[in-house]
């Protein structure tokens, strides 16, 4: 079964995502063991070509 949602650890992906490229996250909470702040987002191929960018650019 593949999964539906994708997990962003990473504080600048995530606010690049939702507010400059404008797809909301669906939640937000902690990892239950490392206590990191973590966004879910629906999968698409829109959100990947949005990744890819970002990483480029790093």
């Amino acid at each position: 079964m593949q999964q539906k949602y994708f997990y962003v650890y990473d504080r600048k992906l995530a606010k690049h995502i939702r507010y400059e490229k404008d797809i909301e996250w669906i939640c937000t909470g902690l990892h239950i063991k490392t206590k990191d702040q973590f966004w879910q987002f629906p999968k698409s191929e829109e959100l990947y070509r949005i990744m890819v960018e970002f990483n480029q650019g790093k």
